[in-house]
């Protein structure tokens, strides 16, 4: 899709510059890094719509499933598809939760055309679910889904627009978040530990690391309650938090 900011990194010098030139030609706008610092930063001035990289650790021992945990802590950032660049299928990194063919995995060597294709299919299909939810919330309709296919950050993250109250179910564990335009209001857990019931920032932290289960979006407007916590904040927060 042209247009689409795309952020590659690599320590390969020369790799970058045939991406961006490729790429390029194509009509995206390329930004290059050659550490996860410097794509952090380089996120941070511009945010990207799809990002590439290596799978495997690099420099500063961080590995691509690091980085994009990161990069999708951001306000709004929760459903950037990432490509995966991998010497070996088996070992490159398996995210959970986000499995609608937006965390692609592409082997080396590569064909640029091919690699291509991946960028303008993923942003697509973001973008397609992103006009579907936001369509159903309008139409004031339900949403119901798969949370391996669709993670809670994710679901959190395109919920959050609206008002109206999350539910996720993971086996006997049901969790509720009551949202109000970026804001989450009121959270509880129930069943994640016996005779336990987790609420508010406890909850919300818990529910985020769930890599599958069921999730259901009820619009409403909600009683009128401070925020616990901002759904950016929230996102921002799981982000940092080491892989389970």
């Amino acid at each position: 899709m042209p247009g689409t900011r795309v952020l590659c990194v690599d320590r390969d010098v020369e790799l970058l510059r045939v991406l961006a030139v490729v790429l390029g030609r194509r009509g995206h706008l390329v930004n290059t890094a050659r550490s996860h610092a410097d794509a952090l930063r380089t996120a941070r001035a511009q945010p990207p719509d799809i990002l590439v990289a290596p799978s495997g650790r690099q420099d500063d021992g961080l590995d691509g499933a690091a980085l994009v945990r990161s990069l999708r802590g951001a306000p709004g950032r929760a459903l950037l598809p990432a490509i995966f660049l991998t010497d070996d299928l088996d070992l490159a990194p398996a995210l959970g939760g986000f499995n609608l063919g937006s965390d692609v995995r592409v082997l080396r060597p590569f064909q640029f055309d091919t690699l291509a294709e991946h960028i303008d299919l993923a942003v697509r299909r973001i973008s397609a679910l992103k006009e579907t939810v936001a369509e159903r919330l309008a139409a004031g309709g339900a949403w119901r889904g798969d949370l391996a296919q669709v993670g809670p950050a994710a679901v959190l993250d395109l919920v959050s627009v609206g008002a109206g109250d999350l539910d996720l179910r993971a086996g006997p564990a049901h969790a509720r978040l009551t949202v109000d335009t970026h804001q989450i209001t009121a959270a509880s857990l129930e069943g994640h530990q016996p005779a336990a019931v987790w609420r508010n920032l406890a909850a919300i932290q818990a529910v985020l690391s769930w890599p599958s289960g069921q999730f259901s979006f009820t619009p409403g407007r909600p009683a009128a309650e401070p925020p616990v916590v901002s759904v950016a904040e929230a996102l921002a927060e799981a982000a940092e938090r080491p892989a389970a």
